[in-house]
């Protein structure tokens, strides 16, 4: 018994180790949307059930309904509050340079491709495709989320001075979302390293044009 429990504390450490945006908190409510992260992290929408948060979170199932009408609502708030923390951990510091910050978050998902940490791609994706419910909650904060990111990726563009930059931070999350997808089919990083190659390109298209005129 006391073996199991070591094993479990371990999986529990390495998990909160790997995902710093897991908070620590001690309400129950609060470890209840931790937990959910993770799982989507590790299982993917369909892995991710109530019992299995309740178990993770160490609190009762019933405790869930308390405070989450059910599993969609659940995973919406859980991915509303990893939102913000994705999107700071993937585009790095305010302060670097923004083609930085841009080729930088296909170094940061080609990174967690070679751990063996996006087995299941992304949650984010994988919600969107795995619910029953296209216009439920957790879809909806599934689209709220892919749009910030575009938004962030065009105002990035925009500080580079790039001529078409909502065009192109579209594009470029489609090149990240792709190489995720391809990457968790593959078990290789180098879906992420051509779409880096390609975004690389994207970026720099306005210097060059203004460069050969």
């Amino acid at each position: 018994m006391i073996a199991i429990m070591a094993h479990v504390a371990r999986r529990r450490n390495d998990t909160v180790r790997y995902h710093p945006f897991v908070t620590g908190r001690h309400d129950a409510r609060d470890r209840a949307l931790d937990a959910t992260v993770e799982l989507l992290l590790e299982r993917g929408w369909t892995g991710t059930t109530p019992a299995a948060v309740a178990e993770r979170a160490g609190a009762g199932k019933m405790s869930l309904y308390r405070h989450f009408t059910g599993k969609d609502e659940l995973v919406a708030a859980a991915l509303a509050q990893f939102s913000a923390t994705q999107r700071r951990w993937l585009l790095g510091p305010d302060g670097d340079p923004p083609r930085d910050r841009l080729l930088g978050a296909f170094t940061r998902i080609g990174d967690r491709v070679r751990s063996g940490k996006l087995a299941v791609g992304c949650p984010f994706v994988a919600t969107r495709l795995q619910s029953p419910d296209k216009d439920g909650p957790a879809a909806m904060q599934v689209l709220a989320h892919k749009n910030s990111v575009a938004a962030e990726f065009t105002r990035l563009l925009q500080q580079l001075g790039h001529p078409d930059a909502a065009a192109t931070g579209e594009a470029l999350l489609l090149l990240l979302d792709g190489a995720i997808v391809h990457a968790a089919m593959s078990g290789s990083d180098r879906p992420v390293l051509v779409a880096a190659r390609a975004a690389a390109t994207l970026i720099d298209a306005h210097t060059l044009s203004a460069t050969d005129q």
